[in-house]
């Protein structure tokens, strides 16, 4: 059995609002968690996916303070 992983995985964004957005979630690796991104929908436009300048493992505690879904 694998152990959990979590990440944070930001979107950089060129808007007159915002510079871009973090989405957080468990996967067994980077490349899964794009995968569980693309699949789930979980960006704001299909286009951001072209957009991800970061992606961090982080910890489970700092997970569960994200108010992000396992």
């Amino acid at each position: 059995m694998k152990a959990k992983k979590y990440f944070d995985v930001h979107m950089q964004i060129n808007d007159d609002c915002k510079e871009g957005y973090f989405i957080f979630l468990m996967a067994d690796s980077c490349a899964q968690a794009i995968d569980i991104i693309r699949m789930k929908a979980l960006y704001e436009d299909e286009n951001d996916l072209f957009n991800i300048d970061y992606i961090g493992e982080i910890t489970e505690q700092e997970f569960k303070l994200t108010n992000a879904r396992e």
